[in-house]
């Protein structure tokens, strides 16, 4: 897909859908953004932008967005269904950001999917490997696995 500048002509948003909703498809289409941009690009470019900074009602303007699905076929207009969903999930991703930007919550990424591996698999692993009769132990040089 091209650049979301271009590709973003092939959605469009409903009549019936809130201003305040059109924002977000004019933000990424003012700011160039595409399926490629990264988080950190998207979060910079809302830190920046002015409107949202002087939202009025931060409350209210949040529960709309909340309600609000791109993916719902009454809200989105379709000129080719082709990249449609690259750019769905690009509207919904800048959408969470701008809900996190607005609640000042920070995502705390060093506790999310702590992955625990143990060092060593345990001793009984190796009796199952080669012979039966394995000397392992789990010191010096020649602790592994042979493979004969």
């Amino acid at each position: 897909m091209a650049n979301v500048s271009n590709a973003i002509e092939l959605v469009d948003l409903n009549d019936s859908v809130d201003k305040d909703i059109k924002f977000i498809y004019t933000f990424a289409k003012t700011n160039g953004l595409d399926e490629y941009s990264s988080v950190s690009e998207i979060r910079e470019k809302i830190r920046n932008d002015k409107k949202l900074n002087s939202i009025p009602s931060k409350k209210s303007y949040i529960n709309k967005l909340n309600r609000f699905s791109f993916f719902d076929p009454s809200n989105v207009k379709y000129k080719k269904s082709e990249d449609a969903y690259d750019i769905l999930s690009l509207l919904t991703l800048i959408k969470n950001e701008i809900i996190t930007y607005l609640n000042n919550k920070k995502t705390d990424f060093s506790k999310q999917n702590i992955l625990r591996r143990r060092v060593s698999p345990p001793l009984e692993a190796f009796k199952s490997v080669g012979h039966n009769n394995l000397d392992i132990k789990p010191t010096g040089r020649d602790y592994g696995l042979l493979f004969e």
